[in-house]
């Protein structure tokens, strides 16, 4: 039986990932660039400052690092606190999880006062027991050390916790620590429906298909 579930934060709980996009935009015009498909999938898979470091190693566009990273992270922290809504749906979700007594946390790529911000801004903050930020933790979503962290943090063994993301990638490295998976589409930039399934124990395409059976065995 699933003791926790671990929720990705943008495109997940909040409808964020406009907001990443129009920064990346940003930084690619700023480079005098036009994104490529392989570059959108890369930035997708990022951290905040993974994708500032691409930026300014690949295009110089700023003379410091810092200089450009502080300019990204105001950028968006600004999207957080006044332009970012809930994802349809979730609400309802987050209560009933909550009612069955299982623990719920923020397993994000998102630095911590991204997700922080945007969940108290919405009034989701008080749900959550707590948030793991790959950002703030120098962790990746794409490595295994980031799940098998968490599950050691929260002393949960990994099949009693349950990952529910909009990224194929995120989703098949938790498989792979032996997480329970549910992929949760939002966009073809994130992932399509098909990679979902392929990578995850279930699919689907909003919450109203959340069959809360997933969680009991």
């Amino acid at each position: 039986m699933v003791r926790a579930v671990l929720f990705d934060c943008d495109g997940i709980l909040l409808d964020s990932m406009n907001s990443w996009h129009s920064l990346e935009a940003h930084l690619a015009s700023r480079a005098n660039i036009t994104l490529t498909a392989n570059q959108m999938d890369m930035l997708n898979k990022n951290t905040l400052r993974q994708t500032v470091q691409y930026f300014y190693t690949e295009y110089r566009i700023e003379n410091r690092f810092e200089t450009l990273y502080d300019y990204a992270y105001s950028y968006l922290l600004k999207q957080y606190q006044n332009n970012i809504s809930v994802r349809k749906g979730i609400l309802s979700v987050i209560k009933k999880l909550k009612s069955k007594g299982i623990l719920l946390y923020v397993a994000s790529s998102s630095p911590r006062a991204f997700i922080e911000t945007g969940l108290q801004s919405n009034n989701l903050l008080a749900y959550f027991e707590g948030c793991f930020s790959a950002e703030d933790l120098n962790k990746s979503k794409q490595d295994t050390d980031f799940y098998r962290f968490i599950s050691s943090s929260l002393q949960i063994a990994p099949n009693q916790l349950c990952l529910i993301d909009d990224s194929a990638y995120a989703l098949a490295v938790a498989r792979i620590v032996g997480m329970r998976t549910i992929g949760v589409h939002d966009t073809n930039i994130a992932s399509t429906f098909e990679m979902l399934h392929s990578c995850a124990d279930f699919a689907i395409q909003g919450f109203s298909q959340l069959n809360y059976s997933w969680f009991e065995n």
